[in-house]
């Protein structure tokens, strides 16, 4: 429902509220109250074309797009994608046919760069930062309950002012930049905090115990400012309109086939290495990156229909970071795009 000039900073904050439920859920133990606001939003105008409701399409597009002008560019030039790009009979229409997230190349392209933000964050290192948060407070002295909970509601606190933050700057940093920029900073964090349990284990430093704590803060703002807004809006970005349905909950099973890691495989590696099993999440965090650096593709700047060129490109990575300017003629318009 987004304008495209927006539609980086408003879908990457739809998943930032996120934190609203995870402050108010942290809070809870602290005598805070949880609501529930109901919420009613408007039809998709992707999915009013798809079903033949043009006008409504339209009318919806003037209303949240063109600033409520009929005769608005942006409404002519959108409507015109539309019409070449969405299907009318597409395999969206049918409940069991998923071929359209794989019966051509950049088909199959879309589910890969979609998969990056549903899988990686889980094999990012936050199980160490969430599950095991508990234990590294005790191993640096902290065991009162209620400074725990205080400890975790400030991790949280941090968490979201990272992913609001990173919400609003994904339009100017770009998604590649973004991607590949997190997972490199995670891997430096872990690598200090590698460090600092190195030297804890050696001479139970108090100094190191509270030090890897602090990089376990910054741990999670990175992770919140990168991963938090991406998750949401990646996917809905790469994906074509038909895929897009069955391309999110394929996005859903990729989070919780990769976080089966982080609840059985995790548990394994901390009683059997310990903390060198930080060094693991170095390493990965850095191959991350260049697995971003050479397959995903930058969606900022361009409509999502404009995507379609991108991804029948030869090399659709580089075809995202290639400037471009297509004049598109629209009856008596042309646009510049």
């Amino acid at each position: 429902m987004s304008p495209p000039a927006y539609r980086g900073v408003l879908t990457g904050l739809y998943n930032c509220t996120y934190y609203v439920g995870s402050i108010t859920a942290s809070g809870v133990p602290r005598a805070t109250t949880v609501c529930l606001f109901v919420f009613f939003t408007s039809e998709s105008p992707r999915w009013l074309y798809s079903h033949g409701k043009v006008d409504e399409a339209r009318d919806a597009i003037i209303k949240y797009h063109g600033g409520g002008n009929p005769d608005s560019g942006r409404v002519t030039l959108q409507m015109a994608e539309y019409k070449a790009n969405i299907s009318l009979n597409g395999s969206d229409k049918r409940f069991w046919d998923f071929r359209e997230l794989f019966n051509t190349r950049p088909a199959r392209y879309r589910v890969l760069c979609m998969l990056i933000p549903s899988i990686f964050p889980q094999w990012s290192g936050a199980g160490i930062s969430s599950y095991y948060f508990p234990s590294m407070l005790a191993s640096a002295g902290v065991t009162n309950t209620v400074t725990v909970l205080n400890y975790n509601l400030g991790n949280i606190l941090i968490g979201a002012f990272g992913a609001y933050l990173g919400a609003s700057q994904v339009q100017r940093l770009g998604r590649r930049r973004t991607l590949i920029g997190v997972c490199i900073a995670l891997s430096v964090i872990f690598a200090c905090v590698t460090v600092g349990t190195g030297l804890y284990s050696r001479d139970h430093s108090s100094a190191a115990a509270k030090a890897r704590i602090a990089f376990i803060f910054l741990f999670g703002f990175f992770f919140a400012f990168g991963w938090t807004p991406l998750q949401a809006l990646y996917p809905v970005e790469v994906l074509s309109y038909e895929q897009r349905a069955k391309g999110m909950a394929l996005s859903s099973v990729g989070v919780n086939a990769a976080a089966l890691l982080n609840q059985f495989a995790m548990p394994v590696a901390m009683q059997k290495i310990g903390w060198h099993t930080y060094i693991v999440f170095v390493g990965w965090n850095l191959v991350q990156a260049v697995f971003c650096y050479f397959f995903a593709v930058e969606t900022d700047g361009r409509t999502l229909e404009e995507l379609t060129v991108v991804f029948a490109a030869p090399n659709p990575r580089k075809a995202s970071t290639e400037k471009h300017a297509a004049l598109i003629a629209v009856g008596n318009e042309k646009f510049t795009v």
